[in-house]
């Protein structure tokens, strides 16, 4: 499936001190004005079940982030214009392998997912390109992920976008996507998500 990225008004220019994400990202100049742009991504998969999110993955795991980088990439349209696609990769601690690919296996203990949207040095400003009603993932949060891979040298990407991310805070799953099957998630602690995933996994 191909996803179609839409670029969405540009909001205020925020006159504040970069923050030390944005110059982890390789931004340097600490006082440069900082330019918010929202997007949207239309097309991403909306699974109603758990059952349904459980197959649209190739991996599920629980982490948290001890890194990020820019991933920022350029390509030729087919009107032979360069096109600027804005990337963050972020580098996940695993904590626990619940679905296991050829690539990531029961003692893998990092992995990486990329996701649309980061940070670009514009020169007189820094654009900072954010998810509509999907928050960056935040430094040393914890999350469950589930996942999709395309290649062996490529980071992950969410399977069903939001809908395969969830912010872990205490025994809490927040969804941060609004799919019926995320939300069912949501109802339950970390103890009884691992269960119910568990199951899946096991056929039963």
């Amino acid at each position: 499936m191909k996803w179609r990225l839409v670029v969405a008004i540009a909001t205020v220019i925020l006159l504040t001190t970069v923050t030390g994400w944005v110059i982890a990202q390789g931004v340097t100049p600490p006082q440069k004005p900082v330019r918010q742009t929202t997007f949207h991504i239309d097309g991403v998969d909306a699974p109603r079940t758990v059952d349904e999110l459980w197959q649209l993955s190739m991996v599920v795991v629980e982490g948290a982030v001890i890194d990020e980088r820019s991933a920022n990439k350029r390509d030729l349209t087919v009107g032979g214009e360069m096109a600027e696609t804005v990337m963050t990769v972020y580098t996940f601690q695993i904590e626990r392998v619940l679905k296991t690919d050829s690539r990531t296996g029961p003692q893998a203990t990092t992995i990486e997912v990329e996701r649309y949207g980061g940070v670009v040095d514009r020169g007189a400003y820094v654009e900072e390109r954010v998810e509509r009603d999907f928050p960056k993932f935040k430094p040393q949060k914890r999350y469950l992920l589930f996942l999709r891979g395309r290649d062996v040298s490529a980071p992950y990407w969410l399977a069903g976008g939001p809908n395969g991310a969830f912010e872990i805070v205490g025994t809490t799953v927040l969804p941060m996507g609004k799919a019926r099957g995320s939300q069912v998630l949501g109802t339950l602690d970390i103890d009884h998500v691992e269960a119910l995933l568990a199951k899946q996994k096991g056929g039963v």
